[in-house]
């Protein structure tokens, strides 16, 4: 997951983390990389303001816990 003030800043370094975790036989979250475009627009004094994010945001960590709790 991360956040830019450009659209994709973030997409090519999580691509790249996924395959080097892949090589060390890691477990990585099957889900698809998330990234927050256009950051500086969603956030306001350091707390995220945009309701669409914080729900999609919101729906992807439960589904990152659900995750780990099965791969314990």
């Amino acid at each position: 997951m991360g956040a830019s003030k450009s659209v994709v800043g973030t997409a090519r370094v999580q691509g790249y983390l996924k395959m080097v975790m892949l090589g060390m036989l890691a477990v990585p979250f099957p889900g698809l990389e998330v990234l927050v475009g256009r950051a500086a627009d969603k956030f306001e004094d350091g707390k995220l303001v945009d309701e669409d994010t914080r729900k999609f945001l919101t729906s992807y960590i439960e589904s990152f816990v659900a995750f780990v709790e099965r791969t314990r």
